[in-house]
């Protein structure tokens, strides 16, 4: 009998411990399920990107758990109201890897914190924070961007991204708009 109440002491020790815990928001650490890769391992500790002008419409991408908001805010064209939207779109493990990759080929770790042009009143602003696998990139620009300005002809389409932009810095928007599951950035 005293075994008994001993093992029942015991299991009621450890509930109350446990449940104690989880008030508290100490919860045990999940077990990664076999064959699929931890968040931690591709996600940021820190993302937010934004791209815009005066005129244009302007993006923005901001981390939010395991998913990224994806803001547009522009024009209406019928109402010259301003409209935004929102869109929550949650790339997967395989897309965050090749984001990162197409950032280390544009060096982005290395990216200076500003970049301006200041023969330009309006025209296009961005910004950067990122932190990831402890980097951090913290930029921004004015009509300006890392490696300078194209110095050979792109096409000028209404749908090109930034044709007078380095390749550098089309090469990273063309990586956020593949995160963003096609969403436009630029």
């Amino acid at each position: 009998m005293n075994a008994l109440i001993e093992r029942l002491s015991l299991l009621s020790l450890f509930l109350c411990v446990t449940i104690h815990a989880e008030a508290q928001g100490q919860r045990r650490p999940q077990l990664p399920t076999p064959g699929k890769q931890s968040p931690g391992s591709y996600l940021p500790t820190r993302f937010t990107l934004s791209i815009g002008g005066f005129l244009s419409p302007s993006y923005s991408v901001e981390l939010r758990g395991e998913s990224l908001l994806y803001r547009v805010r522009g024009i209406d064209p019928d109402t010259r109201s301003i409209r935004e939207t929102s869109t929550v779109v949650t790339p997967s493990a395989a897309e965050w890897r090749r984001f990162w990759r197409a950032m280390d080929e544009v060096d982005l770790w290395r990216w200076r914190s500003e970049y301006a042009n200041p023969g330009v009143a309006d025209g296009t602003q961005w910004g950067i924070e990122i932190a990831f696998a402890g980097r951090r990139a913290d930029s921004s620009g004015s009509n300006a961007y890392p490696g300078g300005l194209a110095t050979f002809p792109v096409p000028s389409e209404p749908d090109s991204v930034l044709p007078e932009a380095s390749e550098a810095f089309r090469t990273y928007l063309k990586a956020v708009e593949e995160l963003l599951g096609g969403e436009r950035f630029r």
